[in-house]
């Protein structure tokens, strides 16, 4: 019940703040907030590569962060997918693992025509950035809202071979009804706000999740990963995840799948890893002391061995279909 009163309480104070933010200041910083080729650009470093390629069969232009394989030899690529306020540089502590496989760190658009409001969307931009690189085959590792996105892709692309998943500090959406709540709940109050009001309060909820973070991790948390990114990505996901129920997409998948979690992740409940680990019996769950939401990030030497140790029991090529 407190817990209760104090969403209510929040979300109260919420209305009120709206009502005084300033549309001429927010909307100037929402104007200025930085493209996608400059923030790639910006953010490359410590061996990985900033890489753009187009597409002519949709006309997008994809970004990513790529980490070449110190094996010439191998052909394996993991495609990482990051979540709701980051970008691929949320991977870049995983660099070791290009040992033995090329590190794709996919920025999803930001703003495209592809945007609909559904998790197909996600689909076809997925396959439209793999058939553009020559991937036929890869594996999976998507961190937070990434892992919810990477089940759906596994369970219904009709052209690419999902070799193994990996599910970073996420959820089976739908698995719990409070799951549904919550995202129903935030997007019936945030879809009706203007860009501007939207802005201001995601940057509000950015820097909540910032000292969150940094409680959990100290000085190695998620601050200066978070990015904010234009209003149409957000609204994108509001909507797509509105109506979507994972569970019966998580029971599809006949790859290997590892989940990894933070026992202090105040995102992602533990109740929502019991739910996965129902969801997907077959799945290797690994729990990690004293990480929160930003474990792939904060606690990286970690989960790479978690990693390393799962690639290793894989086994043989299975497609997640």
């Amino acid at each position: 019940m407190l817990g209760f009163m104090l969403k209510r309480i929040l979300s109260l104070a919420i209305s009120i703040a709206t009502i005084y933010v300033p549309q001429e200041q927010w909307q100037e910083k929402l104007d200025s907030l930085p493209d996608q080729s400059e923030r790639s650009a910006r953010n490359a470093f410590g061996g990985w590569q900033s890489g753009t390629t187009f597409s002519p069969y949709t006309g997008l232009k994809h970004y990513y962060y790529r980490y070449p394989c110190a094996d010439t030899a191998s052909r394996r690529v993991l495609l990482l997918l990051h979540g709701f306020n980051t970008d691929g540089s949320i991977f870049f502590n995983l660099a070791p693992l290009a040992d033995t496989r090329t590190l794709i760190a996919y920025n999803f658009p930001e703003q495209t025509d592809l945007f609909t409001g559904s998790m197909r969307d996600f689909e076809d931009i997925l396959d439209d950035f793999c058939t553009v690189m020559h991937f036929d085959t890869v594996d999976l590792l998507g961190n937070s809202l990434g892992g919810i996105i990477a089940t759906f892709y596994a369970a219904h692309t009709g052209r690419m071979t999902v070799r193994s998943i990996v599910l970073a500090s996420t959820y089976v959406h739908g698995a719990t009804k409070e799951n549904v709540r919550q995202v129903r709940g935030m997007a019936d109050k945030l879809l009706p706000y203007p860009d501007y009001k939207l802005f201001y309060l995601l940057s509000l909820g950015s820097r909540l999740s910032e000292r969150i973070e940094k409680g959990n991790s100290g000085k190695d948390s998620l601050l200066g990963t978070v990015v904010i990114k234009r209003i149409a990505w957000y609204r994108q996901i509001l909507k797509m995840l509105y109506w979507y129920d994972g569970v019966g997409d998580a029971r599809k998948l006949t790859c290997p799948v590892l989940v990894l979690h933070g026992a202090d992740d105040r995102l992602v409940p533990q109740e929502e890893v019991e739910a996965t680990r129902r969801t997907i019996p077959r799945s290797e769950v690994k729990i990690f002391a004293k990480a929160g939401h930003s474990l792939i990030f904060s606690h990286a030497r970690e989960c790479m061995a978690a990693i390393r140790d799962f690639g290793g029991k894989e086994g043989s090529v299975a497609s997640a279909r």
